[in-house]
């Protein structure tokens, strides 16, 4: 074989190696997003991506470009409408506007139906505290829980819900309220992601959501 040809046939398998290794590092890296959403759009339902669970006389729509859940007697729910497998983390911005806020604010997560509330999992606030519990028989169980500083208006706490295995980590992760609480529990599961909230004002919005794969 001439000597240029074989070194023209030396860069073509090395360059056909290059392309290939790339290709695998692409398959084995995918992206780790699973959902995400800025609710930048008009007033009103937040959409068919979406399952609302709504007890009398609640709501939960896009407001101002944020989502807004209304309850006093009963909290509303707003669920992603896939389950969501596997270790992953939520995260979302809670902000208060108009004053300071008495309610609570939660993002949900593993719950076992789009359909109610009941065995959702749940990270945020609850009054003064950040909280890590569970929803049973329309219930709400505490089972860790962190002194927040302040509800007061104009909060933005960047909140992220991490569920990886037995772990549970509720944090805020800059801000006023910086803060991050951890429990173990051995009964996690599959599950809808989604938020709930309400209370004594209509002054808790949720912004920017993102779901994502660990």
């Amino acid at each position: 074989m001439k000597p240029a040809l074989y070194r023209y046939l030396l860069v073509g398998i090395c360059l056909a190696f290059f392309i290939h290794s790339k290709c695998l590092l692409k398959k084995q890296n995918p992206s780790k997003n699973v959902f995400s959403d800025n609710f930048q759009r008009a007033d009103g339902s937040p959409g068919s991506n979406y399952t609302s669970y709504l007890p009398v006389g609640t709501s939960f729509l896009i407001s101002g470009q944020r989502l807004q859940p209304v309850g006093v007697a009963a909290s509303p729910a707003l669920y992603y409408n896939q389950i969501v497998t596997g270790n992953y983390s939520v995260s979302a911005t809670f902000q208060i506007s108009g004053g300071s806020y008495t309610g609570t604010g939660y993002i949900l997560a593993r719950s076992t139906s789009s359909a109610t509330i009941d065995g959702a999992y749940a990270c945020g606030y609850n009054n003064v505290t950040l909280t890590i519990g569970k929803f049973v028989s329309g219930v709400f169980q505490m089972i860790g829980e962190a002194e927040l500083v302040s509800l007061g208006d104009g909060n933005s706490d960047p909140v992220e819900f991490t569920l990886n295995g037995q772990t549970l980590t509720c944090a805020i992760t800059s801000g006023t309220n910086q803060v991050s609480i951890s429990i173990e529990d051995s009964t996690l599961g599959d599950g809808y992601v989604g938020f709930s909230g309400g209370g004594t004002n209509s002054y808790f919005f949720i912004d920017s959501l993102s779901i994502d794969d660990l």
